[in-house]
């Protein structure tokens, strides 16, 4: 299951919402703002993935910081990759 149901569109709602496209901490900070039932979700997944992990093992859920980072870094690339095709 998803963390975050239909996260390439959202990112890229909040991508065209940000004043500095290229500012991961203004990204973050809307993304919070925009749809926080979706960072609560994320934070809970990740505080419950934390709780599982056996000792050293880790988990594939990364910090909620580190998942919007990755989030942002990919519907970047996309929408570049988008561009470059089209121009």
């Amino acid at each position: 299951m998803a963390v975050i149901t239909k996260k390439e569109e959202k990112a890229e709602a909040i991508i065209a919402k940000m004043g500095n496209r290229e500012d991961v901490e203004e990204f973050k900070t809307l993304f919070k703002a925009t749809y926080p039932d979706d960072y609560t979700k994320m934070m809970k997944t990740y505080i419950a993935e934390e709780r599982t992990d056996k000792k050293g093992k880790g988990h594939p859920m990364p910090y909620p910081e580190t998942y919007l980072s990755n989030m942002y870094k990919v519907a970047v690339k996309k929408m570049e990759s988008h561009l470059g095709r089209s121009e």
